[in-house]
């Protein structure tokens, strides 16, 4: 036996939701007349009710679509990750659909880190330098924060 979780929503959110649905019903009623008035009026005319209750069926699955969409995406997402583990192509799924692979340039792949080094020797000694305050005769005296004067004795 299956049990329903009821959920409460408010009714002023119910009401614009309601709104909202009439505002964008109209703006595709009013795409579809524009694009219609090519047409022979008397054709589009006589089809009214019908179009009507199609952008109204349209209105009402897009949110179940796209749900679906997104779920969808997920599990090929995964699907690929796992298949990108065990053979070490296409890392991502918009890589594998397009059918770009990553390519070595065939160079060296060693990095030189003698730009990081310098600049965390300068992060360093910024960060040093910041403990230091002026005195009032120009010389440089350190303070020593609660937790280094803890751990220093």
């Amino acid at each position: 036996m299956s049990s329903v979780k009821e959920v409460y929503v408010l009714r002023s959110l119910q009401l614009n939701a309601i709104e909202l649905d009439k505002q964008v019903l109209e703006i595709l009623k009013t795409q579809v007349s524009n694009t219609a008035k090519y047409i022979n009026v008397g054709v589009v005319g006589n089809y009214l009710p019908e179009i009507d209750a199609l952008l109204k069926l349209i209105l009402w699955k897009i949110p179940h679509i796209l749900d679906w969409t997104e779920k969808v995406v997920k599990v090929a997402s995964f699907v690929n990750l796992l298949v990108f583990m065990l053979h070490g192509r296409y890392p991502t799924l918009v890589d594998r659909l397009l059918s770009h692979r990553i390519v070595s340039s065939g160079g060296s792949r060693n990095p030189d880190y003698q730009f990081t080094s310098r600049e965390l020797v300068w992060h360093s000694l910024n960060l040093e330098a910041s403990s230091w305050d002026l005195n009032s005769t120009g010389r440089a005296t350190a303070t020593v924060s609660d937790d280094r004067a803890n751990i220093c004795g």
